[in-house]
């Protein structure tokens, strides 16, 4: 974070990408502009280091190599299953991974409009996991319309210096609003155009059961919908959007894991989902490592959220277990 907020302050390049993607993304969501200035104001933090909090998929690959993220650690996984193949009991787990450092810096938050507020909430009722001065849904969230998701940062050679929209923007938004029902809802608040880099988005509709991963970069958008067989999983790589593919800057924890994944069989239970978020046989750059911060499985038929705190969810039972179904009282 201090090399991302120099970078901002008082490189030319890493000035002029900040400058432009801020007021690009505050001309299209003000709404979260004026959340990001009472984060700086109840922290004591500059809103300018506020704002690079939420703007780190998007710095972070203009940094030079030796200080990205993506030279060192990778990112997060994603797994998709269906229990013993059936369609109608859909399961998904998640390894929440940065660094060491962060392992003591995140938090669970739920937001819920006040009722009795004379002003109307700009927002609808969510949840998730956050890290210090960030907006809700970068990492792992849902609302209340069962709508929940997962992100799985990418690193594309293209990322734009020069303006576009915010991810941790698009994502807040397209989750936390009235109107995302239901997974093609939330896909479509998604689908804007215009991102100054790229991510994977893994959503999955508690309501229906169906799960999706989207891959967006700049103006391209495509959606893999998970079918009831087969193995899908998702690490810090693009698959299946063709323009992202081709400016892929590739990372090698990602190839790891996507390659261990790749040759087990296909998962068919949240225990084998904990298995894999839990596996170490890669010596070298394996699924779960000492940057995981959190794993987290999810019982898509019951809306049970298991989630464990630093330690690998093959070994013990969780730390926390909600019911995100019944999170806000109804779904």
């Amino acid at each position: 974070m201090k090399a991302l907020i120099a970078f901002a302050e008082s490189d030319p390049i890493g000035t002029k990408a900040f400058r432009s993607i801020v007021q690009d993304t505050s001309s299209a969501f003000p709404e979260l502009v004026r959340e990001l200035e009472g984060l700086a104001e109840g922290s004591g933090a500059a809103l300018d280091s506020i704002w690079v909090a939420n703007l780190i998929a998007e710095l972070d690959p203009l940094l030079p190599p030796s200080q990205s993220s993506a030279s060192n650690q990778g990112h997060c996984t994603d797994i998709y299953a269906h229990a013993d193949a059936n369609p109608e009991y859909p399961i998904h787990g998640h390894n929440e991974d940065w660094s060491v450092d962060a392992k003591e810096f995140w938090y669970y938050v739920s937001l819920t409009p006040d009722p009795d507020s004379e002003q109307e909430a700009d927002f609808s009722a969510c949840a998730g996991l956050t890290y210090p001065g960030s907006m809700l849904a970068y990492a792992p969230a849902w609302n209340a319309h069962g709508i929940y998701q997962t992100q799985n940062t990418l690193f594309p050679n293209n990322t734009r210096s020069d303006g576009g929209l915010a991810c941790s923007f698009v994502q807040r938004a397209a989750l936390c609003s009235e109107s995302t029902t239901s997974l093609d809802a939330y896909l479509a608040k998604l689908h804007t155009g215009g991102w100054a880099s790229g991510a994977s988005l893994n959503v999955v509709d508690l309501g229906t059961g169906e799960m999706a991963n989207a891959e967006v970069l700049l103006d391209a958008f495509d959606v893999v919908k998970v079918k009831s067989t087969g193995n899908y999983s998702h690490t810090n790589e693009f698959k299946h959007l063709v323009e992202g593919i081709l400016v892929d800057l590739g990372e090698d924890s990602a190839t790891h894991r996507q390659a261990r994944l790749d040759e087990l069989p296909p998962p068919e239970s949240l225990q084998d989902i904990a298995d894999r978020l839990g596996d170490t046989s890669d010596t070298e750059l394996p699924l779960y490592r000492d940057t995981t911060l959190t794993s987290s499985l999810l019982d898509v038929a019951s809306g049970a959220l298991q989630i464990w705190d630093g330690r690998n969810p093959k070994e013990g039972d969780p730390d926390f277990v909600w019911n995100i179904k019944e999170w806000f009282g109804s779904t």
